[in-house]
This record gives structure tokens, sequence and C-alpha cells, in this order.
């Protein structure tokens, strides 16, 4: 009693009375039974008798309150062999495509039990003694677990995880009271990889800022980054995953040209396998605007074209003939031509020339000649600021003046 208080052998059908227990909760258990009997159970309390139906006694052990008389029924049975449990243990990978080849280990105690099984297999182990049993299973890489169920219903194996376990740690598999003689024991784990993502912008000083993702979703704290920003390593389920980003407000997208490099190629989406880290580079490089081009001008082609078409040249203006002289005497301004220093005068006049006097009609002749000479010399005159000298014009109802052919003068 309480480990403290114990009595001899009882005889089948006897009894025993403890006295001078103290007062308070007291726990009765009895000895394990030899010489072919075995413990069927413990009952408390009872009233009269102690029955004999052994599904009255389901207990290993029973606590009592001693504060006056209390009466505990002790049920044993003769047999070659005390009552053994039974522990299973089964496993489980929670994925959407387990590797079934992938062992693992476990051990329980206090019974120094260890095993290696696989995917949704179930290892039995009979004939244990009466106690409590603790499984856990050897870490993997690549693989962690998820938690731990205990059964005692009498399946033989494992359900699927639904996310609630009774521990995360170990299992406890209690097969001390009368009626848990079977226990089963489910360790339920998931395959685990990681992924890391980088960011590299071209160039390096480009104030773009970029969220990075994985399956969509934010990769770590990896929000608004620029160039060597990174999601760091981070743990995912073993599978089928996707990388990108999103541009964060005051970055276009769209002014970036972008490539993505991962460990497992050149594509955004790949699998990871149990273990695998794979690492992912995200380049964004800056589009050049592009420049305003003009067009080349290229000439016209011309069939055949003519000389004048290829380097065309101005016509020659047709000679106008000059008026004829008016009779208005011109008065020339005076000049003092001793203070006026000559300038030679190169000057070609452009009209046509006259036809030279032959001598018949020299009257006509010489006062046209003399005329065109007058008009010239004005014209030049008039460029030059001079006065034009040496020539005299036709006076008011007079003539011009006529030299004889002897070069003699008359009026």
């Amino acid at each position: 009693m309480n480990g403290a208080t114990s009595w001899g052998p009882i005889a089948v059908g006897g009894a025993a009375t403890v006295t001078g227990v103290l007062t308070g909760a007291a726990t009765v258990e009895e000895d394990a039974a030899g010489n072919g009997w075995r413990r069927l159970g413990l009952l408390a309390p009872f009233g009269g008798s102690c029955p004999t139906d052994p599904a009255a006694y389901d207990q290993d052990a029973v606590t009592v309150v001693a504060d006056a008389a209390a009466e505990v029924c002790v049920l044993n049975d003769q047999s070659a062999q005390q009552v053994r449990r039974t522990l299973l243990v089964g496993h489980v990978i929670v994925s959407a495509n387990p590797d079934a080849t992938a062992a693992f280990g476990g051990s329980a105690n206090p019974s120094g039990l260890s095993w290696t099984f696989n995917h949704n297999q179930v290892l039995s182990f009979p004939g244990l003694e009466t106690n409590v049993y603790t499984v856990a299973e050897a870490a993997k890489a690549g693989y962690v677990i998820l938690g731990y169920r205990v059964f005692y219903d009498g399946r033989a194996s494992c359900p699927a995880a639904n996310g609630a376990f009774d521990s995360t740690a170990y299992g406890v598999a209690d097969l001390t009271p009368k009626r848990q003689t079977v226990a089963l024991v489910c360790v339920y784990n998931q395959p685990v990889g990681a992924i890391t993502v980088n960011k590299v912008l071209v160039p390096n000083t480009d104030d773009g800022r970029f969220t990075l993702l994985v399956d969509g979703v934010t990769a770590g704290m990896a929000v608004g980054v620029g160039d060597g920003g990174s999601s760091g390593k981070m743990i995912v389920i073993a599978g089928r995953h996707t990388v990108g980003e999103a541009a964060r407000p005051g970055t276009d997208l769209g002014q970036y040209t972008s490539a993505i490099w991962c460990s497992t190629g050149t594509s955004a989406t790949f699998d990871v396998a149990p273990g695998q880290e794979v690492v992912c580079t995200i380049t964004n490089t800056r589009k050049v605007s592009p420049l305003a081009v003009l067009p080349a001008l290229v000439p016209t082609a011309v069939a055949n074209p003519s000389p004048s078409a290829v380097n065309p040249v101005a016509a020659a203006p047709t000679a106008t003939a000059l008026p004829a002289a008016t009779e208005r005497p011109v008065q020339p301004a005076p000049v003092a031509l001793g203070d006026a220093t000559p300038v030679p005068v190169k000057w070609t006049p452009s009209v046509a020339p006259l036809p030279p006097n032959t001598g018949s009609g020299r009257e006509a002749n010489g006062d046209g000649f003399e005329a065109s000479r007058a008009l010239a010399c004005l014209i030049a005159a008039a460029g030059l600021g001079l006065a034009c000298l040496g020539h005299r014009m036709r006076r008011a109802g007079g003539s011009v003046p006529k030299t004889r052919s002897g070069g003699r003068r008359t009026e």
C-alpha cells in the first residue's frame, strides 16, 4: 500500500486487514502472482463479498480513501502464463507522393525494443509485461516528425493524419489498465526541403524594389528588396514549387527584362526532393530607352535622266534692248576733280553691241551711239557716286555735236 505498508500472502478466499493507515488517499496493488497464478485485477469499493466475474476487475491498482474502513478485492486465476501485452507501432509519411522505400528507425522503453519500418507499415511486439511504454522515432534527414497518436480500440493500421496529435515528442502506450492489452502507436512525419530566393539588379545601383515569392506567397521577409536581397533559407514541403516576384509600388516590372535561374534549371517551377535545397536567382535588367532614329534620305531614282535633270543649269536670261534715249537734258553734279582720287573702273556694259557706223545713215547711227555711251556712263557713275564727264547729251531742240571725218568739230 503506497509502497510502504504490505501484508503477507492471502489464501484463496481469505482476507487481510491492514490497520494503522493514515487518513487520506491510499493506493492498493498486488505483487506479481507466482506458481502459475496471474492477477486479473483489483476492485474497490465493493459491497458485501468480492464478486467472481472477471469483468468487474478492470484495474491493476486502486485508490481508496482510508478515512474509516475501505475494502479492496483482488481477483486471481491459476494459469500457466501471466497475461501479456501487445505493442503495435506504425509509420505514415504525410505526402502526396510518399517514398515507400524510405526506412525509419524507432525504439520503445523500458523494454529496449528497436525496429526499422517504412511508409504504412505496422510492426507488432507481443508478450510484453504490463507497463507504460514510450515510443520514439529516430530523426531522419529530409523529414520532420509531425506527431504521435495512440489507439486502444483494437485497430491494426494507422489512419490518415488529421492534424490532431497526442504528442509531438513521443508516443505513450499505457498497457497497465486491465482491459488495455493492445496499444497501437502511430508516427507521422513529412518530407521537407529548402528554397532560397536571391535578387540581382542590373545595374546594381538601380532603385527598383521587389517582393520575392514562393508559391505566390511572400518568401520569408523578402519584401521590397533591391539588389542583393534574399529570402534566406526557407523550409518547404517536398514536392513541386514555383518562385516569382512582384514589383513594389513605384517600380514598374515592365521596365525590366527578368530572368530566373535555379540550381535545378532555368524553370521557375521545379520539384524539391526530401532534404534537397534549391537556390534561385531572379535577375532584373533595366531596359534602355530606345533613341529616336531619323529615316535615311534616299534620292528618288529617275529613269533615264537627262543631263539637265541631273545637273540643272538655269537658262541664260534673254538680252533686253535698252530703251530709246529721251530728249531730257541731264545736269551732272559738279565734282572737284582735283580733290577726287581717280579710281580705276573696269566695267563691261551688258547691252547688245550697236552695229558699226558704216557711213550711211551716219547721223542716226551717231546719235544712237552717243546716247548709249551717255546712258552707260550714267549707270556706272551712279554706282560709284561720280559725275559722268566727257559725254554731252542732245540739247533741247538741238542735236548732238558731230565730228567730221577730218576730226574738226562743227556746230
